[in-house]
């Protein structure tokens, strides 16, 4: 029986990518690296990252809430403004936003509709979707539309997100389409033998990432997986790790840290590429292990 459990960043009422109650299929996963080329051509991060200096709140639901941290984390440490990033059904209306980013995966979340409609009316609304069946139009001041996932992956309108968002803070992102069909083309699998226990580490904006994939790991049959950031494992989660343990790594890693990890005898990953790239190469692990089971 499979276990899963996410210390921090949990997606609120998700089943699984895209909000199935197993792993992406494989055709979607493949559909990932066209979708990205299409999303760099776009060019759309200027208008998703808001005005510089400008105090943002995002909102999103269910399994994009980790791709809106990811958001706030990343614009915060590339000093684009104060941001949070909170559950829809959660928004903190009173707090002394400047603007409000609402994230939606399909036609509108109810819970995003009803945040936008009670929002004080100074407030800046900005809505971002890949679906053309939106409703958010009429509730915000400037909508923003992603090219639409060939297949309709969650996975692939977070990373599009993220992607957008990175490229417009300046980062050179052309390489990543080619690097994350080189994972899902790879003959060298990306699951371990007799690993029953993963613990996916982030940091900054790549821990709720780290959040998500363990979701997704986690519903394998006979995987326990949970995430953590970086520094948080040394209160107590690496006593659960050991023979039978993958620990995988996104972002920044002390070397303190990568040595305790190793002396719990633990299988350690420290991952060398992009973190997308990664998130992208655990989703294809949590396939193989769902394809053997």
């Amino acid at each position: 029986m499979s276990a899963h459990h996410c210390s921090l960043y949990e997606p609120h009422g998700t089943t699984g990518a895209g909000g199935r109650s197993g792993p992406i299929p494989m055709p979607e996963l493949d559909a990932i690296p066209p979708h990205w080329r299409a999303v760099l051509a776009e060019a759309t991060g200027e208008a998703i990252l808001g005005p510089r200096g400008s105090r943002m709140l995002i909102l999103a639901a269910g399994p994009l809430i980790p791709a809106a941290r990811a958001l706030a984390a990343l614009r915060e440490e590339r000093q684009w403004g104060a941001t949070d990033a909170l559950p829809a059904d959660e928004p903190r209306i009173w707090r002394d936003w400047d603007g409000v980013l609402a994230i939606s995966s399909g036609p509108g979340e109810p819970e995003l509709l009803h945040a936008l409609r009670h929002l004080p009316p100074r407030v800046t609304r900005h809505g971002v979707t890949a679906s053309p069946e939106t409703t958010l139009g009429p509730l915000v001041d400037q909508l923003t539309m992603l090219p639409e996932p060939t297949l309709g992956s969650l996975v692939a309108q977070e990373s599009a997100l993220l992607l957008s968002a990175r490229a417009a803070l300046g980062e050179t992102l052309d390489h990543l389409p080619r690097s994350a069909e080189a994972v899902l083309t790879a003959d060298t699998p990306e699951s371990v033998p007799g690993i029953s226990h993963i613990a996916i580490i982030g940091s900054g904006w790549t821990a709720p990432l780290a959040g998500s994939s363990a979701h997704a790991l986690g519903l394998a049959p006979g995987i326990r997986a949970e995430s953590h950031a970086t520094r948080d494992i040394r209160y107590g989660a690496l006593d659960h790790a050991g023979h039978g343990s993958l620990l995988w790594f996104m972002g920044r890693v002390p070397d303190d840290v990568v040595e305790r990890a190793r002396s719990t005898g633990a299988v350690v990953t420290l991952g060398a590429r992009d973190p997308l790239v990664e998130m992208v190469a655990m989703h294809r692990m949590a396939r193989e292990l769902a394809s053997a089971a």
